[in-house]
């Protein structure tokens, strides 16, 4: 088409050098205006083809893209799958947080090739980057969903186990007290044993104390782990729990020495009884102890300081009833012949 429109030029030129008429002049420009139409009708063609080629690239991208953000996507729905299968909790959650971050790293490499594609400042870039800061947000708040579940199922297992310790150790020394109280049934006359008795009895009391400040304490840890600043919270619950347990073992102690004390010879001033003469008490019938420490009430003890602490043992000098002062006055007499 360039040549033929060529030689159309040529030849009107060559009229026109010939004989420099309007005519001829007319001819040449019309020749040279058809050439210059051929030249934009190529360059038309041209532009056509390459928006085709533009096409055919994006629509191929496009496919690409498709391709690799399917693949990726059904590893993960796989992965995902599997740990569904998974029965223990918190290694179920542990995976769900692996495979959260495992598709962060290859989604967030898929987006940052579509926006290397596109040049500085084009909408094609703008929406790549987008895309880009969108999926990490979702994926980033999934992985923190995760790691909270995760957080408060591990607090959930250290409960159960310390509980469950808690329970063996409580039920071992309900074992040992209720030997106790079998020799102090078997041996209510021997004064030896019955102190005997009443010390064991002052150290299980004393034990259970510990055992229950220390779930407590561990609690107390365990509520405030997942709280920002829970550590300054659980040391106050802490030293609050050591303190009241501090009052409960001194008041174990005074009770149990003034328990021996009785038990050593005459009751307790305030409670003797008149029976001539004059000889030792009689031996003691010592119930369980009842304290009042930190553990399962859920009760903060230090609340109660302004009252006066409840006695850890009753000694035979306190029993108040009419039975026992009239046993009381009969043996005291008897002893006392």
């Amino acid at each position: 088409m360039i040549a033929q429109a060529s030689l159309q030029v040529q030849a009107a030129q060559l009229e026109y050098n010939k004989a420099k008429t309007t005519e001829n002049q007319v001819a040449l420009l019309d020749a040279q205006a058809n050439k210059i139409g051929v030249l934009a009708q190529i360059e038309g063609l041209r532009s056509e083809q390459l928006a085709n080629d533009l096409a055919l690239q994006r629509e191929g991208d496009e496919l690409t893209k498709t391709r690799t953000e399917s693949e990726i996507t059904l590893a993960i729905e796989r992965e995902k799958a599997t740990n569904e299968l998974i029965e223990d909790e918190e290694k179920k959650l542990q995976a769900q947080i692996n495979t959260a971050n495992k598709e962060k790293e290859l989604q967030l490499s898929r987006l940052q090739e579509q926006i290397d594609v596109y040049k500085e400042g084009t909408q094609g870039r703008l929406d790549a980057e987008i895309a880009y800061n969108e999926k990490k947000q979702e994926i980033d708040l999934q992985v923190i969903a995760y790691e909270d579940q995760l957080a408060t199922k591990k607090i959930e297992i250290a409960k159960t186990v310390s509980d469950a310790k808690l329970t063996i150790q409580q039920k071992e020394l309900e074992v040992a007290l209720q030997g106790i109280n079998l020799v102090k049934t078997l041996f209510e006359k021997s004064k030896g044993l019955q102190k005997a008795a009443l010390i064991a009895e002052s150290a299980i009391g004393i034990a259970k104390m510990i055992i229950n400040t220390k779930a407590a304490n561990t609690a107390a840890k365990l509520k405030y782990a997942a709280i920002p600043g829970g550590l300054a919270f659980a040391s106050a619950e802490i030293a609050l729990n050591n303190v009241s347990t501090g009052i409960g073992i001194a008041a174990n102690i005074a009770a149990t020495a003034k328990g021996l004390k009785a038990l050593g010879g005459g009751s307790a001033p305030s409670e003797s009884v008149g029976g001539g003469g004059g000889g030792g008490a009689t031996a003691p019938t010592m119930s369980a102890p009842q304290f009042n420490v930190v553990g399962q009430s859920g009760v903060n003890q230090l609340a109660s300081l302004n009252q006066q602490p409840i006695q850890a043992y009753v000694v035979s000098g306190q029993v108040t009833s009419q039975q026992a002062l009239d046993r009381n006055r009969l043996e005291n007499a008897t002893l006392g012949g």
